[in-house]
């Protein structure tokens, strides 16, 4: 469900931009993020940072396209899930610290 969430309707993959409303997401509502509120430049850098350390792990032959197989052969899910648990972004080193 989740890869079908993130993915355009038209591809069979998750993208990078695919990403984007999530992290902002979690940038404008984890209070680990809270710091970052008033600086756009330091969002836009962590995106772009959480964003490849997925893409890195992910992705291990980096076509740039993370394919259903991929994905549930990660941690990514349990990493999302952990970080929406967790209050302090800092304890989950894996993506978003």
């Amino acid at each position: 469900r989740f890869f079908r969430l993130l993915k355009q309707p038209e591809n069979e993959y998750i993208g990078r931009d695919d990403f984007l409303p999530y992290i902002k997401e979690l940038l404008n509502e984890h209070p680990g993020l809270e710091f970052l509120s008033n600086h756009a430049e330091f969002q836009e850098k962590y995106a772009v940072t959480v964003i490849t350390r997925i893409f890195y792990s992910v992705n291990r032959c980096h076509s740039g396209r993370i394919t259903s197989r991929q994905l549930r052969r990660s941690d990514l899910l349990d990493s999302f899930k952990q970080v929406d648990e967790e209050e302090d972004i800092n304890k989950v080193t894996r993506y978003f610290s």
